[in-house]
């Protein structure tokens, strides 16, 4: 008599045993079986397990066999970073891991090919779309990515006041009238005022 071959099944998954060689047949543990009585039940267990197969024979004989089902944890499908805030022009990068196959749309559903990375460079805010698949265990998922693109700020340049016209530009201060670009004449002579009256009162 002969329980079959060890199997490897993912979380959540199921195989079927087959077992040959006798007559009746009584499969241990019940709990994750779809039956226990026949050579070939279905088996779930949510850890790994190994069932015993106890078999009688058509010569009333009995023999017992062991088969294991070893259960492996789902991958962990994702994609980094899960969203993106940027400035207007500045590419962006993302990165799936634990797929065997990841193909990419952008914010319109326009094809942007396969891959584990996908670079961009968005010019405004939209949503990316990753479909990503592993083959053992045959799991399949679909991560949206948002991304929010900050405009560039406007930027304007006003021409500075040309030198030329800083003779045509005065300041006041203290009861006297200056250019820009100096003092003015008029600022000279009372300069000069001034120096002759101090001469005069030092004289007395």
């Amino acid at each position: 008599m002969n329980a079959g071959a060890d199997a490897v099944i993912c979380t959540g998954r199921n195989t079927q045993l087959g077992a040959t060689g006798a007559l009746r047949y009584l499969w241990e543990p019940h709990a994750a079986l779809t039956a226990v009585n026949v050579p070939n039940p279905s088996a779930n267990p949510a850890a790994t397990t190994s069932f015993y197969l106890y078999a009688e024979h058509a010569n009333g004989c009995h023999s017992r066999d062991t088969v294991t089902v070893r259960v492996d944890p789902l991958p962990v499908m994702g994609v980094t970073p899960g969203s993106y805030d940027v400035c207007q022009g500045v590419p962006v990068t993302f990165t799936a891991s634990g797929a065997d196959n990841v193909s990419w749309t952008g914010p319109s559903g326009a094809d942007l090919g396969t891959g584990n990375a996908l670079t961009v460079t968005p010019q405004a805010s939209g949503q990316y779309t990753a479909v990503l698949t592993e083959n053992r265990c045959q799991q399949r998922s679909t991560v949206t990515l948002p991304v929010v693109v900050t405009p560039r700020p406007p930027v304007s340049v006003t021409p500075s006041t040309p030198r030329s016209a800083w003779r045509f530009r005065h300041l006041y201060g203290h009861g006297r009238r200056y250019h820009l670009d100096g003092r003015s004449a008029e600022h000279r002579g009372n300069r000069r005022a001034a120096a002759g009256d101090s001469a005069g009162e030092r004289s007395l």
